[in-house]
């Protein structure tokens, strides 16, 4: 907590802030905060003091919002600390998407995996980011599980989201930060490691529908049959303090489940970035980019586009500068 800013300020008042020895010296606090470092030190000197010193640091896309500094990883590059704070750093890792399932009745993508730390202590060095790429989905009656890149800040690595399952050879929901969703005749994709995701959703019977996959706040919802429909996406995680850079502060939402007959409805994408599936004439939209969103599963053989794609990942950093 700083010294007052007026009034008197006494030499045990100077100590309980910064620290130090008996009997008590003003020349052991040269070069604090804004105190002289050298020559005559007066105790108005210490007016505002504290004994809190700021990270500075370079790398990505810099934000300043009131007293701190947002560093906005899209694409790979590093964080370079050239000071450390007294306070540690809060970080945001998402990895990329996973892909949605590539043929009929196919499961959503998991989410890719997420970790949040809000009190993280660094060193004055350079750490490597990087920024896992959304799973690209693959169309075709072999259908296929498309796992999402991972993303990493120094040795901490958030791992890529699981393809969901496709229909035609029964392809299971790749495990992953979260899991791949279920296509209609296979098993759902677990999360793994634990601890950045969930698991996706299961099939839902009779061959129709896919579950969806997971997100990052919760699992993947398996498909129904009554009513018939495919499963929706797990939701995101709302991450407070990055709000301005997510779905309105939503990340790694699970891609919806596919479903190929008109009597029955598509997934929804979890809230954080998860793809819709498709559903006859409706096409699947791709994870949001940045959220690390799966993508939705396809509603046929041909991928058209940016469909079912998993959203690539982010990296987002964030300390007191002043």
């Amino acid at each position: 907590m700083a010294l007052q800013a007026s009034g008197a300020i006494s030499l045990q008042d100077i100590q309980d802030e910064f620290g130090g020895s008996h009997p008590i010296s003003l020349s052991e606090y040269y070069g604090s905060d804004t105190v002289p470092a050298s020559g005559e030190i007066a105790f108005d000197d210490f007016y505002g003091t504290s004994d809190i010193s700021f990270t500075t640091a370079t790398g990505g896309t810099i934000t300043t919002v009131g007293d701190y500094k947002y560093h906005y990883f899209t694409s790979s590059s590093s964080f370079n600390v050239s000071s450390v704070g007294t306070d540690g750093i809060e970080y945001l890792i998402v990895a990329g998407g996973g892909a949605g399932g590539g043929a009929w009745h196919s499961g959503g993508g998991g989410a890719g995996g997420l970790l949040h730390n809000t009190n993280y202590t660094v060193s004055a060095t350079t750490y490597s980011v990087i920024v896992g790429s959304g799973a690209t989905a693959v169309s075709g009656s072999g259908g296929s599980s498309v796992n999402g890149g991972n993303s990493s800040f120094g040795s901490i690595t958030a791992t890529g989201g699981g393809g969901g399952g496709s229909y035609n050879t029964t392809v299971a929901g790749g495990n992953g930060g979260s899991g791949g969703g279920a296509s209609a005749y296979g098993s759902n994709g677990s999360a793994s490691p634990a601890g950045q995701g969930h698991n996706g959703g299961g099939a839902g019977g009779n061959g129709n529908h896919g579950g969806g996959g997971g997100g990052a706040g919760g699992a993947g919802i398996a498909g129904t049959t009554s009513p018939v429909k495919a499963g929706n996406g797990g939701v995101g995680s709302y991450i407070t303090n990055f709000s301005q850079f997510g779905v309105s502060g939503w990340f790694a939402g699970g891609g919806g489940a596919s479903n190929g007959n008109g009597w029955a409805s598509q997934g929804i994408g979890g809230t954080g970035g998860g793809g819709n599936g498709g559903v006859n004439s409706v096409g699947t939209t791709k994870g949001t980019a940045y959220t690390g969103g799966g993508g939705g599963g396809s509603r046929g053989y041909v991928v058209s586009g940016s469909e079912g794609h998993g959203g690539k990942g982010v990296v987002i950093i964030r300390y007191k500068w002043q």
